[in-house]
């Protein structure tokens, strides 16, 4: 793709060394990303090629030189927009994706109804992933927000703070490898929702998880306001809708009740890494909360 190679090339003359640091690239034996690794030692820098292919998988979506250190941008380029993959507007969202290697998926978030929103990401454990959330502020400066990721699991979670109904933010997803499997996980919702007690309306199940996300076994509440008709029933889904498990809610007090999951199937053997969703019925009720099960 001559126009990507293009603005790579373009991007590291501007940011590592102009024409000595082209230079070097273009006369190093080293081919690929290797070769770009090998001047980058050479000229004394501490970034390798994963890190700038991230930062520069930001510039070409942002394209302003005004944020950060001017890493996020070009001089002496304008770009035309880079439209998402995705775009969302109701919440929680639960999307199952793949990225090629070397590439980059762009996915936004907006009329975004909570403060605090809550990403998990889990990725192909062969593969390396970079990822970032844009926040882009109606009023104030935008930021970029980095998830830390767990080396062996390619899964973390992060939290984007004090947003207004007018924010954006938007999931930057770089795969910075040429092996690997292409596919990843990804959900988005409430933060709050998750950690804290909502009240809810007449007749409305909620449900709370914590610790989320978890390593071991996570507690689960089911809370509810008034009377509930019907028999509660309870379990444990994977990301393509398949019931892992089910589980038997035990009341803990009036318009509350509790369960347990351990990150076992029904057949007792341990599961994989990755999202899960606990869904609970009660009659016409029911509700939703992700899960971030980690290795």
């Amino acid at each position: 793709d001559y126009i990507q190679t293009y603005l790579w090339t373009l991007y590291f003359f501007e940011q590592y060394g102009g024409h000595p640091a082209v230079f070097a690239v273009v006369h190093e034996p080293q081919n690929s990303m290797y070769g770009y690794d090998a001047v980058l030692d050479d000229l004394g820098y501490t970034e390798n090629t994963d890190d700038i292919f991230i930062d520069w998988s930001v510039a070409n979506f942002l394209d302003d030189t005004t944020i950060s250190d001017g890493r996020y941008g070009y001089s002496g380029e304008e770009l035309p927009p880079f439209y998402p993959a995705a775009t969302f507007s109701s919440y929680p969202v639960a999307e199952s994706r793949t990225v090629n290697g070397w590439a980059t998926d762009y996915y936004r978030f907006q009329n975004i109804p909570f403060d605090d929103m809550e990403i998990t990401f889990d990725g192909n454990d062969g593969n390396i992933f970079g990822v970032r959330a844009l926040v882009l502020h109606n009023q104030d400066p935008t930021e970029v927000l980095a998830m830390t990721l767990e080396g062996s699991s390619q899964s973390g979670s992060m939290e984007v703070n004090g947003l207004d109904p007018q924010d954006e933010v938007i999931l930057v997803v770089a795969s910075v490898s040429s092996g690997g499997g292409p596919d990843y996980q990804f959900t988005s919702g409430d933060a709050l929702g998750i950690t804290e007690s909502p009240q809810p309306s007449e007749g409305e199940l909620t449900l709370l998880a914590s610790p989320n996300p978890f390593s071991n076994s996570v507690s689960i509440e089911l809370r509810w306001e008034g009377e509930q008709e019907g028999i509660f029933a309870a379990g444990i889904y994977d990301i393509n809708g398949r019931l892992v498990r089910e589980l038997d809610p035990v009341m803990a007090s009036e318009g509350s009740a509790w369960m347990q999951w351990d990150g076992d199937a029904q057949d007792g053997r341990t599961v994989s890494s990755g999202i899960y969703f606990a869904v609970a019925r009660a009659g016409e009720s029911a509700c939703t909360v992700p899960l971030l099960l980690l290795p």
